[in-house]
């Protein structure tokens, strides 16, 4: 083989290679934006599922909000059947309030709200993912009790039924725990040693303006005149469960606030409290976000 026809073979070998390494880098750039495509849908999606479930989880409390229960029957398996069972915690109430808890292990809870077992503060509640989570504070056995009840400890219980007269807790192995709705010896005497007619502020997100690094946010008082709100705060963070917070102008039926600090292009979850003559109320959160 001639000088000239070994270089002429050295030269198409050498493009063909050149061609392969080519080929391949393109179809690695095609697979990697594919790849990024997948991954940026499928974050997408799980943004969406998180804020529809922070959205059902603000409406559920609004349904809890300032209603008593009382403990009426629980059931459980025995032998693979199901009994009646007299619980000592029977005839108990428990009250979902909207007043802040306060201080709990010398730390306060400046956005917990508080749960009542009767006429004693017990503990704090919240919703997630569909279920209500109370965190209770009154010692070994009524912690571990009630707890349970309320999935704080256990997860594996679940609210099966809920309408404004009845709710009923089951888990998968067929216990269950139900409640009758009733009046609440908190609300009630509050409202009675009071001697008002007061209210406690209805109120709910109304409004927002979106700046780079500041939101001007606005929620509506829909009962200004029986409410007389005082004074507000707007709490805001980057996860579901805001605790900074401004203070808030109330004028007339609009409570306003605007949050400076914040980063560009990025999505806060904010609530309103209120408070009146009548008590205070707090919302539920609503997802906002700054412009780029």
């Amino acid at each position: 083989m001639s000088h000239k026809q070994t270089n002429n073979k050295f030269r198409s070998c050498a493009r063909h290679e050149l061609g392969s390494e080519i080929m391949k880098k393109y179809l690695f750039i095609l697979f990697s934006f594919f790849t990024l495509s997948l991954l940026s849908c499928s974050g997408g999606e799980e943004n969406e599922d998180e804020y529809e479930n922070i959205v059902e989880d603000a409406a559920l409390e609004k349904k809890f909000l300032g209603t008593s229960w009382k403990f009426v029957k629980q059931i459980i398996v025995r032998n693979g059947q199901k009994v009646d069972y007299n619980s000592a915690e029977l005839n108990t109430i428990v009250t979902f309030t909207d007043e802040i808890y306060g201080t709990y292990n010398g730390a306060t809870m400046t956005t917990a709200i508080s749960v009542y077992l009767n006429n004693t503060k017990a503990g704090w509640w919240y919703f997630s993912n569909g279920q209500l989570r109370v965190q209770f504070n009154m010692g070994a056995h009524d912690n571990g009790f009630w707890s349970q009840v309320f999935c704080f400890f256990n997860y594996n219980k679940y609210l099966i039924e809920h309408s404004s007269s009845s709710i009923i807790y089951g888990d998968k192995e067929g216990n269950e725990w139900h409640f009758k709705s009733c009046s609440s010896p908190v609300l009630d005497n509050s409202e009675s040693t009071s001697g008002s007619s007061y209210e406690k502020p209805d109120i709910d997100y109304y409004d927002y303006t979106a700046y780079p690094t500041k939101m001007k946010v606005v929620y509506k008082i829909h009962n200004r005149d029986k409410a007389k709100v005082t004074s507000a705060k707007i709490y805001y963070g980057t996860s579901s469960k805001p605790t900074k917070y401004v203070t808030a102008t109330v004028s007339g039926v609009l409570i306003t606030a605007t949050i400076t600090g914040l980063k560009k292009d990025t999505k806060y979850y904010v609530k309103c409290s209120a408070k009146g003559k009548g008590g205070t109320t707090t919302t539920g959160t609503t997802r906002l976000g700054t412009i780029n």
